[in-house]
């Protein structure tokens, strides 16, 4: 959570000056400095200069210094985050384990070790830079799928690095353009290729996840360390065998993210996902005596929703009362963010993020959770954010064997749910890929409100295989290629979110689900353990958290609604989006990309309606989000 910065020479003949690269450093610092964090350091060695503002997230936190400097090894170097595995590290280093041991250290020690292989041994959610000054080399390096960040801008001469974008913003040599590109592919929501590491910024760029950087002689590669598309899959005895391991994997990895300088909280939405997660951390902290707070959104207009008809939950809050009464050690807030408009959740998220996010509809309700977990001093939140493709994942139906038991049991499901979707994705990919073109396109044309000359400009009409919306017709040769689809690794918008939020907040967030052990052993898992003899998935968590979570909750199998609300929520606030529409609609930039006149158009007939198409709505608070980030960056 701590925040780290600075700064490298690459011309061969500059030097830093302390003097007068101090302020380009303090430079650097005003634009985190707003941030909450205990105190701030800084050093400068050769031709680089490197910054920490130091947060304490852990215990050992408060017995952290950094920047560290060795001089026999001509080695500076600066680090922040996590590490989960300190109990492996420190025998593996043969270190002695205490209170005082930080985790900076342990990244200091493992890099002096192992060199550019460290972070293959390292756990957690974290980030490190070090230069060698005797060859001018900078390495810089982050976690395999954490809550973290590393933003960079190089332009020939000056490297600057941060784990915050805006410590970048604040430089002089760093113009603020909008990155006309990414705008697109986010309101498109395009599948971005692991080295396509842009940001909506031009010029400066992120390093991915299980990415490090080098940069020598001016000359910076990028490279990946992390392969989990290589795993193989486990084949065990039985079915409690992997139920038992993952059980052991997931609490190690919860127990992890327990190590706290504050208090832990958990978000609890009601679903297997966090639910799990914080009925075992709930059981973790007991042992201690501690209860864990849980935090959990609820819509506010709730007789409104109980007149309407869904296939999906509107209020998961019966759920959240039954899981923290089963647990016995879960004290449960339940939040309508009452005073928290959807407005002001967006423009909140665009003070947090200096970008877009693709759920605008949700921007409210995660603020309130986030600014409720600070206002209670908590300084840990944990989630299940990609439970969806670890713990909980579904398997793949229709590659179940043709003798698996519910198929025996009910033929037709064997010819509706196997036979002939594997026929018609073998035989007649071409007529599938057309159908799901021909929506796509609709999409884009009628519910997007880009303007069609930028949609020609970057081909967006013609490269629909890069779409990212999920189509019921996906189809995967094997559940592994699925699993990776959803866990998007290398790329995941959400590390980069969650990053940006325990800066702002100063709460750390963690994933358990995004565990390296958890992604690795969930792989393994051939695709067959995930389906029960019914032929009903999520079987491994369902069972492991048998007689633990409330059956309504395990078997539930209609999916919760997030913002199942958001409509009532926007017509109670008509005039505040009106405003705000007239706003961003006069902004140029603005007016090149988006058809402004179908976006007031579209908002003047839903709040004469009353009624809209979920979809349309959560486009249309997204693009406002769009303007009111041009807006107010003056872009």
């Amino acid at each position: 959570m701590s925040l780290l910065f600075g700064f490298l020479y690459t011309d061969n003949t500059s030097l830093v000056n302390e003097l007068r690269d101090g302020q380009l450093l303090d430079n650097m610092y005003k634009g985190i400095e707003h941030f909450p964090h205990e105190k701030k350091a800084s050093m400068f060695k050769d031709a680089a200069a490197f910054g920490h503002a130091l947060t304490y997230n852990t215990p050992e936190a408060l017995y952290e210094q950094m920047p560290l400097y060795i001089e026999d090894q001509q080695l500076l170097f600066v680090s922040e985050g996590r590490i989960d595995n300190r109990t492996e590290l420190a025998s593996a280093l043969e270190l002695s384990l205490n209170d005082q041991l930080s985790d900076g250290q342990l990244m200091l020690k493992s890099y002096q070790r192992w060199g550019e292989n460290a972070p293959t041994k390292l756990l957690g959610d974290w980030s490190f830079a070090c230069f060698h000054a005797t060859t001018k080399e900078l390495f810089i390096a982050r976690d395999h799928h954490g809550y973290s960040t590393v933003f960079y801008h190089f332009d020939g001469k000056q490297f600057s690095f941060s784990t915050s974008i805006k410590s970048l913003l604040a430089l002089e040599n760093v113009a603020k353009k909008a990155n006309e590109s990414y705008i697109i592919s986010d309101l498109v929501i395009a599948r971005k290729n692991e080295q396509d590491n842009e940001t909506i910024y031009k010029g400066i760029y992120i390093l991915p996840p299980a990415y490090t950087l080098k940069l020598k002689k001016a000359s910076l590669t990028i490279n990946r360390y992390w392969f989990p598309e290589h795993i193989e899959l486990i084949y065990r005895k039985n079915l409690n065998d992997y139920i038992d391991e993952l059980r052991e994997i997931l609490t190690k990895s919860i127990s992890a993210r327990l190590r706290s300088y504050k208090s832990v909280a958990s978000m609890l939405s009601g679903g297997l996902d966090s639910s799990t997660v914080s009925f075992l951390a709930a059981e973790l902290l007991a042992k201690s005596n501690q209860p864990l707070a849980t935090l959990s959104h609820v819509p506010l207009f709730k007789k409104e929703l109980n007149q309407e008809e869904s296939n999906s939950i509107l209020d998961e809050g019966p759920f959240v009362e039954a899981i923290a009464l089963a647990s016995g050690n879960i004290n449960s807030h339940r939040l309508t963010s009452k005073y928290i408009s959807p407005i002001k959740g967006i423009c909140k998220m665009v003070d947090i993020n200096d970008s877009i996010i693709h759920g605008a509809c949700n921007a409210y309700w995660l603020v309130d959770i986030y600014e409720t977990t600070k206002r209670n001093g908590f300084s840990t939140l944990l989630t299940g954010d990609n439970g969806n493709a670890t713990i909980s994942y579904p398997g793949v139906h229709y590659l179940l064997p043709f003798n698996h038991p519910s198929f025996l049991k009910n033929p037709k499901k064997l010819i509706k749910s196997v036979i002939s979707k594997q026929f018609v994705f073998r035989y007649l990919r071409s007529f599938v890929d057309e159908y799901i073109g021909h929506g796509m396109e609709n999409y884009i044309r009628n519910v997007l409100y880009v303007q069609k000359p930028i949609l020609t400009k970057w081909n967006i009409l013609e490269n629909n295989q890069n779409y990212n919306r999920k189509s019921n017709y996906s189809f995967y040769p094997n559940a592994k290629t699925g699993m990776l689809d959803s866990l998007m690794a290398g790329q995941n918008p959400r590390c980069m979110f969650g990053a940006n939020t325990k800066h702002f907040y100063g709460i750390e967030l963690r994933d358990p689900t995004a565990d390296k052990r958890v992604v690795e052993f969930c792989l393994s898992i051939p695709n067959c353990i995930f389906f029960d003899e019914k032929g009903n998935n999520k079987q491994v968590i369902r069972k492991m958290m048998e007689h633990r979570l409330p059956d309504k909750v395990l078997f539930e199998k209609k999916k919760g609604l997030q913002s199942s609300d958001i409509v009532y929520r926007a017509l109670a606030e008509q005039n505040n989006i009106t405003n705000l529409l007239a706003i961003v609609c006069r902004n140029s930039t603005f007016q090149e990309i988006i058809h402004t006149k179908r976006l007031r158009d579209d908002w003047q007939s839903f709040q004469k309606q009353k009624t809209t198409n979920l979809l349309q709505l959560q486009t249309l608070l997204k693009t406002l989000m769009l303007g009111y980030f041009l807006e107010t960056n003056d872009l």
